[in-house]
């Protein structure tokens, strides 16, 4: 009989430790559901879901920043119409590399090496700023004095350098 009883309270504990911790599993801050299916688009274009116990959206990838223009020289940095000019520099792109001379822009540049710009001093200013449908009309001549130099193209626009036009 006292065999059937130990038995008894050990079975009793057992069941009492089985419930204890079943229970406490319930309670568990740990909680599992299914996130929904919405996808964030992120600023360089991917897309990133919802993850992890709160549902939260991914961390968008970082973004690599585009190569910024800087100029370093303009050589020669005086001249007049028909004179070419080298632009040394950072951040020219292969194509579409357009300089903005005084009030006008300048297409026809020549991408030497990745750090090299070359271009004509036009007869007068070409006045459609890159990617713009509507364009003022005329051509105005290129007038004598200093003008701000700037290379334009898919990283931005650059610092400014000035040539002065004899």
């Amino acid at each position: 009989m006292k065999k059937i009883i130990i038995l008894m309270v050990a079975l009793i504990i057992i069941f009492g430790f089985f419930l204890y911790t079943n229970n406490s599993l319930k309670n568990s801050p740990i909680i599992r559901r299914a996130c929904t299916e919405e996808a964030m688009i992120c600023p360089d274009g991917t897309s990133v879901g919802r993850v992890g116990p709160n549902c939260e959206f991914e961390q968008c990838p970082p973004t690599q920043k585009s190569t910024k223009i800087n100029l370093d020289s303009l050589t020669p940095a005086t001249g007049s119409t028909g004179q070419k000019v080298i632009i040394k520099g950072t951040g020219f792109t292969t194509e579409d590399n357009v300089v903005k001379f005084g009030i006008g822009y300048i297409y026809n540049t020549i991408l030497v090496d990745g750090s090299t710009l070359e271009f004509t001093i036009p007869d007068g200013y070409e006045l459609c700023p890159p990617k713009q449908e509507m364009c003022p009309d005329g051509y105005p001549r290129l007038q004598t004095g200093t003008h701000d130099i700037q290379v334009l193209n898919d990283n931005g626009e650059s610092n400014i350098l000035q040539f002065n036009v004899n």
